[in-house]
């Protein structure tokens, strides 16, 4: 299922460096069965301090490593992709239990709520609204959204969003650790993707290349906005980014 939700009132839902770790964070800690509450006060208390939150080698896992005294994680979702930007968000999940999908999602924008008010002396809504979910029915539609979240996202903000080949310049968005893709091809694992079901049944790329080779196919069809359709691409405002495939 294809998930994603912006900012109340289109506002930012992250202001700096150590938002966009801690919404890392919440995906890796809240995808298990243990109820948010005690989450919270077992794993996060540590991340309290900003000082905690940023890394300047994004190949370290440090904060994302399960607590060892701890039992061991029951997750709830699949977590196959992910974006983050500024003022929204996207994910590709896969229930492992039924409503696991809604649980973590309540987790999810409850808990990054709690602590942007606490942060920032606000109250209210961080995300406008519940989150907004579509469907995936089909192989071929698993693959074009993976590569929606994952690649054309963070290549829209990219300066130089194609290489000297008119290649999307795919190393670019693999230095991004907002982008599930380093995760995905093995540059790095924070733990929070878990891809290999959809990988097998589904046939999800696995290489740089494979993953050029579908943005060659969904531009020859017409580009994302065409094969995907409006919903999947309606969170974006307008003026805000440029279609480039």
């Amino acid at each position: 299922m294809h998930v994603f939700n912006r900012g109340n009132r289109k506002m930012n839902i992250v202001r700096d460096e150590n938002d966009r770790w801690r919404f890392l964070t919440c995906l890796r800690f809240y995808n298990d069965k243990t109820p948010a509450q005690y989450l919270i006060r077992s794993y996060f208390m540590f991340l309290k301090s900003d000082n905690n939150l940023v890394r300047s080698n994004l190949t370290r896992s440090g904060i994302f490593e399960w607590p060892d005294n701890e039992n061991e994680q029951r997750p709830i979702v699949s977590i196959i992709a992910y974006y983050l930007a500024d003022n929204h968000y996207h994910l590709l999940l896969r229930e492992i239990i039924p409503g696991g999908i809604t649980e973590f999602m309540r987790k999810l924008g409850g808990g990054f709520t709690m602590y942007n008010n606490d942060k920032y002396g606000e109250s209210g809504k961080v995300f406008q609204g519940s989150y907004h979910a579509r469907t995936i029915n089909t192989s071929e539609y698993l693959q074009y959204v993976d590569a929606y979240i994952q690649v054309l996202n963070a290549l829209e903000r990219l300066d130089n969003p194609l290489t000297a080949q008119n290649k999307p310049n795919l190393d670019m968005v693999i230095d991004n650790p907002f982008s599930g893709l380093g995760e995905t091809l093995g540059y790095r694992n924070f733990e929070i993707l878990d891809r290999e079901i959809a990988q097998s049944e589904f046939s999800l790329p696995k290489t740089k290349e494979e993953y050029e080779k579908l943005m060659e196919s969904v531009m020859a069809k017409g580009g994302f906005k065409k094969v995907l359709g409006k919903i999947a691409i309606e969170k974006r405002q307008e003026g805000e980014h440029r279609m480039i495939w």
